[in-house]
């Protein structure tokens, strides 16, 4: 989610909050600690440690490309991989996380329910995606960004 560069300086930003506490616990040296953060969909995360801990952090090219792009240009590659990746939440490939988790609900009563309400939403879900597609063939919902 961040880029290299970004990483180092929250954590550098993390250790200079953490040291200005001035708490008796804390070690003489560099404070370790391990951040988690949860971007806004499930794909999209980051784990940033203290820079002690990380000498060679692996390099992940999209999160460095970005961290450079004006944010217009951002802006409008987001929104055309967003595109790209508009269709079935309940069907197809992007359902993968939906029908993971309720694979993996416990209770089996529970799990008899939602999968047959999951089963429900796929069926939904295409009967109005097939009615979009069909208002755009007439005209009646423009083409484009929404």
């Amino acid at each position: 989610m961040f880029s290299i560069e970004q990483k180092r300086h929250i954590a550098e930003e993390v250790q200079k909050i953490l040291r200005a506490t001035n708490h008796p616990e804390l070690p003489a040296g560099e404070i370790h600690f391990h951040l988690h953060v949860e971007g806004a969909e499930s794909w999209s995360w980051a784990d940033i440690r203290n820079n002690g801990d990380v000498p060679n952090p692996d390099v992940n090219p999209w999160n460095e490309l970005i961290s450079k792009m004006p944010p217009e240009v951002l802006e409008r590659r987001v929104r055309k991989s967003l595109a790209k990746m508009a269709g079935p939440r309940y069907s197809g490939p992007l359902s993968a996380p939906f029908w993971n988790r309720v694979k993996h609900l416990q209770d089996d009563s529970d799990w008899a329910m939602v999968y047959a309400l999951g089963c429900a939403l796929q069926e939904l879900e295409a009967r109005v995606l097939r009615s979009l597609e069909e208002s755009e063939k007439r005209g009646i919902l423009k083409k484009g960004r929404y």
